[in-house]
């Protein structure tokens, strides 16, 4: 477990030499009738892994920040890393309290009618790819799906079943 812990932290992180939108960028994409900016947490922490004060913090933060920041009501959110195990119902709740619509994870999947508007999947684009051959062998061996199978079974394997 700690192996696993230990890649995925390393691997989901944001690196040094991640590029970042400036506050005029994000200025110039409130125009663009086809963006969306909604918010992501102040400091990207996992929320899951903060408690209930500092989860609620990281997420009004965001917000308050985005809207002083930018011509815009920020109605949605997408949550740091965004699996299933990354946030709970506390999370969704604080979300809700601050009027925002609807949230996004990075579970993989199609959204229907009857899609939670709080856990919409989505297909996303990694940020943790350094080349070519990694991305292929990242993808092709689904090394996030294997790492979020074991962690669930790791968790779930103490639980009596019915």
């Amino acid at each position: 477990m700690t192996i696993i812990k230990g890649i995925n932290k390393r691997l989901s992180l944001p690196g040094s030499d991640d590029m970042h939108l400036t506050w005029d960028n994000l200025r110039e994409l409130c125009d663009e009738p086809l963006i969306t900016i909604g918010a992501h947490t102040h400091r990207h922490f996992p929320l899951t892994q903060c408690d209930d004060t500092l989860s609620k913090e990281e997420i009004t933060l965001s917000k308050d920040i985005l809207e002083e920041m930018l011509p815009l009501k920020i109605k949605h959110f997408c949550y740091p890393r965004g699996q299933a195990e990354d946030f709970n119902e506390n999370h969704i709740d604080t979300i809700k309290d601050l009027n925002m619509i609807s949230s996004t994870t990075t579970i993989s999947g199609v959204n229907r009618a009857d899609t939670n508007l709080y856990k919409l999947h989505r297909i996303g684009h990694p940020q943790i790819i350094r080349s070519k051959e990694f991305e292929l062998i990242w993808y092709v061996a689904a090394i996030p799906q294997l790492i979020s199978q074991i962690k669930s079974y790791l968790f779930n394997r103490n639980t009596p079943s019915i």
